[in-house]
């Protein structure tokens, strides 16, 4: 296994460290540093899947990170992000990394080991550079809001494709493509049912995307189904809409009902989603993709490979 080892030799006062008889001082700078190293764990393990594991080792106080090559590297990855501050870097890594940072800080003999493949790299360096908080745009609930709207549709086309839908409050016009403009057309002056993406002008006007079409015949029990569970992780907080999202795919997955899985993705294919909305989706759906049958589960395939693409943008990722 690869780990990542942080190495206390000496206190502030030039004493040795050693696990059997530790002064407060070190006691406490163990705790913190040994805490910011399970809070990484827990994040990956929530975020990615990556299966991390924590040791300490007598002597000098030695406590590691420990996994597979490939979640090491990540780890790894992203430590050399937040001390070169890069565009990329997590936040959330930068927070634990400055605890780290000033404890060590606090000592006068330390390193920090990277172990790969039988082969050791020092990386104190990279705790040396002043680790900086990514300002970055809020991802509230509020910045990726779609909506299900039922209305007649009245009006179809026009140079920049859009379509028209009646609804009780009054006429509402949704931007879309030619393609989706196409595909709504056999509604003209029909009952419509759709997923639009919605976002907030500056006029505090709404201004409406075409997300999804909901066939009257066949997917009225979806459209409600789906209307209800994004008002429901609208309001929540946190990682709630995280376990939402999963026990939501889970129930799809559970019994192999990948076409309503590929509506239900389609729904996050949108610029202002969360990340970690797209992350959750990706991981737990990791291992399905060469399950599924790549005929009769091609929008499957298409829509976890559009999210793939998404989060790449998001991320700065080629």
């Amino acid at each position: 296994m690869d780990s990542i080892e942080i190495v206390l030799r000496k206190d502030s006062r030039n004493q040795e460290i050693n696990l059997d008889h530790m002064s407060i001082e070190s006691s406490e700078a163990l705790k913190e540093i040994l805490e910011s190293l399970i809070a990484i764990a827990k994040y990956e393990k929530e975020q990615n899947n990556l299966n991390l594991q924590i040791g300490i080792e007598k002597g000098s106080a030695c406590e590691k990170l420990i996994g597979d090559e490939s979640s090491l590297r990540t780890v790894y990855n992203k430590i050399e992000e937040a001390s070169r501050n890069t565009k990329n870097r997590d936040n959330f890594y930068v927070n634990n990394l400055k605890v780290i940072q000033s404890n060590l800080d606090k000592k006068t003999d330390f390193s920090i080991v990277y172990k790969s493949n039988g082969k050791s790299e020092e990386i104190t360096e990279l705790f040396k550079n002043q680790f900086k908080i990514k300002r970055q745009k809020n991802l509230n609930e509020n910045s990726f809001h779609v909506e299900f709207i039922k209305g007649k549709l009245m009006q179809n086309g026009g140079t920049n494709p859009n379509f028209h839908l009646q609804i009780p409050s009054g006429i509402i016009t949704i931007d879309c493509d030619e393609k989706e403009a196409q595909k709504v057309n056999r509604y003209l002056y029909k009952d419509t049912y759709i997923s639009a993406w919605v976002q907030r002008k500056n006029n505090d006007k709404q201004k409406y995307k075409f997300c999804d079409l909901y066939t009257p015949e066949l997917s009225i029990e979806q459209f409600n189904d789906f209307g209800e569970f994004f008002k429901s992780i609208h309001g929540k907080k946190g990682t709630e809409p995280l376990h939402s999202i999963s026990k939501k795919l889970e129930s799809f997955y559970n019994i192999k009902n990948y076409g309503n899985a590929a509506k239900f993705i389609r729904i996050f294919n949108n610029k202002e989603v969360n990340p970690n909305y797209l992350k959750t989706i990706l991981v737990l759906s990791k291992n399905l993709e060469n399950a599924v049958d790549s005929d009769k589960d091609r929008a499957f395939i298409e829509a976890l490979n559009n999210l793939r693409v998404l989060l790449n943008k998001k991320l700065g990722k080629k």
